[in-house]
Order: C-alpha cells, then sequence, then structure tokens
C-alpha cells in the first residue's frame, strides 16, 4: 500500500523553518537575513512555536540495547507502541516546529523521551535508550533520609516533607527511585530526557551545556506518586564527571524537566563543592546543572554516492572550540536540522549503530540559522543493495522498498538499475523483503525475500513487466487517495457460513505513509447493491480513526455498496462503495469512496 504523496515527500525536503516572529529561510545561499529573530538568538519576548503537522518514527531499546516491545509512545495526544523490533510510527502529530515531543512508557523503566525539531509533512526519526527504575531506598516519611542514587549523587529528604497526589500530608514508607544520567557517558544522547535546550527565567530560547543530571521519582508502597509539600524543600548533589571538571563553574542554573512539553527550565542554582553541585529543589522531576549559550540551527543532508539519500543516520555536530556537542538522526530523506553554538567552527560526523564513523567534514562558524553542504559517507561502512529491474510501457524509473528491521528504505530504479542503501551497520545474516514499483504504483514486481550476508548485497533482477495489480482497493478520504495492492499487503476475502461478505486488506509494508487496515462487512452472494454493515479504515500504530457508526442505524450511516462481479473460490469479486465514515479522533463525518478487487479465498 502506498500514499500517493511521493512527489509532496520530495517537495517537504524543502519546508523553511520558521519562528514565532519572522520566517527563518535556507536560502539557495545557505544565508539568513542579518535582521532575523530566531530560537537561537531570543527575541525580547518570550518563544511561542509555530505549530505543525508531522510523522515521527523511531527506535526504542532497553538497557542492553536490545529492541523494547510493546512501549507506550506518545506524542501530541496520538499513542502508539513499538513492535518485536523496537519500532513506533505516529503519523499526522501536530507539534511545535523545534519542540517536537516525544514521551515512551514501560513498566520497570523511568520514563523516556526525545525533544526534536520536525518539518511540516516530514518523517523524522529518534532512538531512544530506556533506563531500568530501580529501587534505591525505602524509609519512613517522618522520619527523612539522605539516598544515594548512583556513586555520589544523592538526594536529602527532611522529615516529614512528603504529599501525596490528592495533596494531603503523607506520613507512610517512602520508595526512591532513581539514575544519574552523565554527560560523560557514550550513551549519554540516547538516555537523557529531551534535548538540550530550554527557557531561561524570562521565558528565552538557549542552548545548553550539561554538567550532569539526575532523576528521582518517590512513590508509595502501592505504586502512588509523591511530591514535596509546599514550602518544603530537598537538597540534591549531581556530581561532575572528571573529564568535564575543570571546565565546571563555581555556581551553575538548576534545570528541571517538564514531561508535559519536553522543555527544560531554568529554576534556582547550585554550587561546586569537591566535584558535586550541591542546590535545593521544591519538587522533583529530572534536575539539570547546564551552563546556558547562543544557538542556530544547520540543516544539510546525508548522501553517498550518485546522490543517494542515507536516512535513519545519527549525526553528530561538535563545535571545534569548547568540545560542545548535539546530536540528531537523518529523517527518512537523509534530512538533518540540528542546533549548534553560534561563531563557532564545528565538525560533522556521521555514525552508525555500531560507533563507526561513516563519514565527517568539517563546517564554518555560523551566525544564524543555515542551510549547509551536504555530509557524505563511505558506502563500503553500511549495507548496499543493488540489482535490475526490467520495466516495459515505457517506464524509466520507478520505486524500490527494502524492508528489514522493522523499517522500510526506499530508492528509485532508473535504466533498469537500483542501489539502496541501509544506514544500519552488519551485524550478521538477516533478510529484507524487497519489492519494486511504477511510480504511479499501478504495477509491482514479485516480493522477493533477499539474503543479506555481508555490506553489499546483489538482489538480483526484478520483473516489472506485465504485473497490473490484480487485488487492490483505491480508497478516498476527502481529498487523499490511499492504494492499498497486493503485493505485498494482505488480503482476506470470502464468504462466511451467513453469506456475508469479509474482504481485508492489511498492509504488509507498514511504512509511515501508510494505512493499516480496511475491512469490510456487506451481505448478499450476488452482483447489486447493498448497505456495509461494518467498516472500519485503521491508520498505522493508531487507534482506528474512521469507522461505521451504526447505534441509531440510521441508512446515512452506513456505506453504500455495488458489487459489479462475483463468484466462487478462486474467482474476483469486484465492488465499489461510497458513504460516511465516523473520524473518532474529531467527531465529526468523513466522505469516503473506493474501488475493491480481491481473491475470494474461502
Amino acid at each position: 500500500m502506498k500514499w500517493i504523496v511521493f512527489a509532496f515527500i520530495v517537495a517537504v525536503a524543502f519546508v523553511l523553518l520558521s519562528s514565532c516572529q519572522k520566517n527563518v529561510s535556507f536560502t539557495d545561499n545557505g544565508t539568513t537575513p542579518d535582521t532575523m529573530d530566531t530560537l537561537g538568538k531570543p527575541p525580547a519576548v518570550p518563544v511561542i512555536e509555530q505549530m505543525i503537522t508531522t510523522s515521527v518514527m523511531g527506535k526504542i531499546l532497553d538497557e542492553k540495547e536490545e529492541p523494547m516491545k510493546d512501549a507506550t509512545v506518545s506524542a501530541a495526544g496520538k499513542i502508539t507502541t513499538t513492535d518485536e523490533y523496537g519500532i513506533f510510527r505516529l503519523k499526522d502529530v501536530t507539534v511545535p516546529q523545534f519542540s517536537a515531543f516525544i514521551s515512551i512508557e514501560k513498566t520497570g523503566y523511568l520514563r523516556g523521551s526525545r525533544t526534536i525539531s520536525a518539518e511540516s509533512g516530514g518523517n523524522a526519526f529518534i532512538r531512544v535508550k530506556m533506563v531500568k527504575k530501580i529501587l534505591k531506598a525505602t524509609f519512613e516519611a517522618d522520619a527523612g533520609a539522605t539516598v544515594m542514587i548512583t556513586g555520589t549523587a544523592s538526594v536529602t529528604f527532611d522529615a516529614a516533607v512528603f504529599r501525596n497526589r490528592a495533596g494531603a500530608a503523607y506520613h507512610g514508607k517512602v520508595f526512591v527511585y532513581g539514575t544519574f544520567y552523565d554527560p560523560a557517558a557514550v550513551d549519554f544522547d540516547e538516555i537523557m530526557p529531551g534535548t538540550l535546550r530550554g527557557l531561561t527565567v524570562d521565558s528565552q530560547a538557549t542552548a545548553l551545556k550539561s554538567y550532569g543530571m539526575l532523576n528521582v521519582v518517590m512513590e508509595t508502597e502501592s505504586g502512588e506518586a509523591l511530591e514535596l509539600s509546599a514550602g518544603k524543600q530537598a537538597r540534591i548533589g549531581i556530581p561532575v564527571s572528571s573529564t568535564l571538571l575543570s571546565g565546571a563553574p563555581a555556581e551553575i542554573p538548576l534545570w528541571h524537566f517538564s514531561e508535559t512539553d519536553g522543555k527544560w527550565r531554568e529554576e534556582g542554582k547550585a554550587v561546586l563543592r569537591d566535584g558535586v553541585y550541591h542546590g535545593a529543589v521544591s519538587h522533583f522531576s529530572t534536575w539539570n546543572v547546564d551552563a546556558p549559550y547562543t544557538f542556530a540551527f544547520i540543516k544539510f543532508k546525508v548522501r553517498a554516492e550518485k546522490g543517494l539519500s542515507v536516512p535513519y543516520a545519527k549525526v553528530v555536530v561538535t563545535d571545534k572550540t569548547s568540545g560542545n556537542y548535539g546530536t540528531a538522526y537523518s529523517d527518512s530523506l537523509g534530512w538533518v536540522t540540528i542546533q549548534v553554538p553560534r561563531n563557532q567552527p564545528l565538525e560533522i560526523k556521521v555514525i552508525n549503530e555500531c560507533g563507526k564513523i561513516l563519514g565527517s567534514r568539517d563546517a564554518a562558524a555560523v551566525t544564524g540559522d543555515k542551510q549547509v553542504d551536504p555530509v557524505f559517507i563511505n558506502p563500503d561502512d553500511i549495507i548496499g543493495i543493488y540489482g535490475t529491474v526490467v520495466a516495459c510501457n515505457g517506464i524509466t524509473s520507478g520505486i524500490v522498498s527494502v524492508y528489514t528491521g522493522g523499517l522500510t528504505y526506499t530508492s528509485e530504479f532508473r535504466d533498469g538499475q537500483f542501489y539502496a542503501l541501509l544506514s544500519e551497520c552488519w551485524k550478521g545474516v538477516t533478510q529484507a523483503r524487497m519489492g519494486v514499483y511504477d511510480p504511479a504504483y499501478t504495477t509491482a514486481s514479485a516480493e522477493k525475500i533477499v539474503e543479506i550476508t555481508g555490506t553489499v548485497v546483489d538482489a538480483g533482477n526484478f520483473d516489472l513487466c506485465g504485473n497490473n495489480f490484480t487485488q487492490y482497493a483505491h480508497i478516498k478520504v476527502n481529498e487523499d487517495s490511499i492504494i492499498l495492492t497486493a503485493p505485498p499487503d494482505i488480503v482476506r476475502c470470502g464468504l462466511t457460513y451467513d453469506s456475508l461478505w469479509q474482504i481485508g486488506f492489511t498492509d504488509d509494508m507498514n511504512t509511515i505513509w501508510d494505512v493499516t487496515e480496511l475491512r469490510m462487512e456487506f451481505p448478499g452472494t450476488q452482483v447489486g447493491e447493498r448497505l456495509s454493515t461494518y467498516c472500519v479504515l485503521s491508520y498505522v500504530n493508531v487507534h482506528p480513526i474512521l469507522s461505521l457508526y451504526t447505534v441509531d442505524g440510521r441508512p446515512e450511516t452506513l456505506l453504500h455498496v455495488k458489487v459489479t462481479q462475483a463468484g466462487p473460490v478462486g474467482t474476483y469479486i469486484k465492488f465499489t462503495f461510497e458513504g460516511m465514515l465516523f473520524d473518532a479522533w474529531a467527531s465529526t463525518w468523513i466522505p469516503v469512496s473506493g474501488e475493491v478487487s480481491a481473491l475470494r479465498t474461502f
């Protein structure tokens, strides 16, 4: 199945970044007007970001860096879960352009999150490593205690300072969980919450250099959250890694993390004594000791030979003067937007998940938001799949789809040849499911399972001649066109014992643009018109969004179906449908129509 958005996807690769003050344009020569106010140079009024609609996918890992299945992922009110590969997909979420906040929860783990910059209509990618929720201490609330979290990281509670969620004083046993996030750790960028950007006390945006973070969670024995009572404080100690200690200021702002919008906010100060920052806090989330600095956004593409884009690749941009760095991942089209320090020379690196540097280059200092030259990688260090295509009817180019590890990679074939890149490192023999399509997705090759036995894979030949889809569902939702086809999508079609047609198309490629499933039921064995008694159109990893609403049984709430062909098992049923489905998210009716052809198998 494919959304008919290929040209649209290419177009959004050049979507403009903007702020609430003025548009931030990445112009052809890569410059931003000097008079431009951006998030990197705080305006005189609090920042209010432009809201955009985008899509986000990502990979969630456990503490052993194994894929985490069934983690709950949410953003902007939409919720999904990770699959067996740790992959999640959230389509069409409305988020702040520079602060799209994604939250992850899993029983037995501390909450994880990421805050990213996103493109309107884009398809961003994140990678988050979850941290185990480990009990550090228990004590009586009326006694107080000092709890050591990790090493010299600590929190001290006075006696009788706790309240429960209802606001009442709590006098029972306190269970304390927590962790210390060390900026010197190799996985810091994957385990820390949000991103290293925050709001000062006067609500101005700033980049942050972290010297350490402390996450503390207090609960009752039954798991109810506890907080500090009004007017009470606790004292925290955040150690500084030896590699950062020489540059650590004697006094530094404290910042707390909001689990609501994914932003750090300045609140209070901490003082450095004997390699540990000490401060007092009046509430708990993750606390961070950071030095602020001004920043800008740069935008660029990750590329390989022949102009190929590299999606889902980790990018690290380092300030060559101070060592401050930021990380991001390329989106499905290879684009990266990342914050960097202003007026400092930069180094850009592309790194695979095995930690190998795939490509790097220096970049000049920037004074404002700027689109810079691409970063090229060595394709020998990642998986490359090549092959040939036999096409007819004047088709000279089209789409190559590679599905492996829960992710779908796309490339193009031209003049009978293709070369597709996978941004992951080779960890042993695995498989990829591949198919080739014409640009309009009206014809397809037979699906092929290809063994990945090294970094260079010959996928062989794909035949695109005479393979018009015989099983398909062409759907129109408002003005959006959707196509489900077999192959590669899965079709279930037949008659029940009580002469009820059951039709199901399930998207087997599972890409971010896809509709997951169309399910319909209607009575009768012959050609003719009738009403559908059941219909659900559901989107990838989202609760069913469009469905038949029949509580009152009114005819106008049903779909009208016209069957033009029907027969025994082994023949095709063909029909059209038209009517209204109920949008559960917007609580409104949506016009829907379509044309279906499916092979009867029962």
